[in-house]
């Protein structure tokens, strides 16, 4: 899977607003990856962290301009010091990501990275943040 993240030495930074690894949670700033229940629980299947099969099938607006032309790509528009990461091989298919974590693909070209089971909003967010050391960049 791949996601556009700010760099942090030689892996994502983690956090929870726009291009880090985490989710917006209501109160943050822009629209919410997630929104947690009254007692503060995120769910499996009602949201999560937006990640794509490929680097082409990112929004075009994740994807640094400075890969716009060496690519090929149309109308790259993301901060040239953000970067494409990927996390894992194989393919892009519903799949348990650790025992706390799963992938679930909602379409042809994105997917939701959400808890595999009821948690705690911080929990969720600490889990996010401990696949930090799986992701690399992978601008090809």
């Amino acid at each position: 899977m791949f996601r556009t993240m700010k760099a942090d030495g030689d892996r994502p930074l983690v956090g929870s607003g726009r291009g880090e690894l985490g989710v917006r949670l209501p109160g943050g700033m822009g629209k919410p990856d997630v929104t947690p229940d009254e007692a503060n629980l995120v769910h499996p299947g009602r949201g999560g962290m937006s990640v794509s099969p490929s680097l082409r099938q990112l929004p075009y607006f994740l994807i640094p301009r400075r890969l716009d032309e060496t690519l090929g790509l149309r109308g790259a528009k993301a901060p040239n010091d953000w970067c494409v990461w990927r996390m894992g091989i194989g393919p892009f298919i519903g799949a348990a990501v650790g025992p706390d974590l799963f992938l679930r693909p909602d379409g042809d070209d994105h997917g939701l990275l959400e808890p595999s089971r009821v948690m705690l909003a911080s929990d969720y967010q600490t889990f996010l943040g401990g696949t930090r050391d799986a992701w690399v960049i992978d601008e090809a």
